[in-house]
């Protein structure tokens, strides 16, 4: 019985995962650009004023 509880949860485990890794392949194009975007107009804008004084 203990056997067949841990093959179950190891099988919805590997469904998680797979599910997981679909999700993030969709979502990481997208938070790229956004890290990207705020990057260049936050972190080089304040790099900038910080670095003319």
């Amino acid at each position: 019985m203990a056997q067949l509880v841990v093959k179950e949860l190891d099988e919805a485990e590997e469904r998680c995962k797979e599910d997981l890794k679909t999700l993030w392949d969709e979502c990481q194009p997208c938070l790229q650009d956004a890290c990207m975007s705020f990057y260049n107009n936050t972190c080089r804008r304040g790099f900038a004023t910080f670095a003319s004084k």
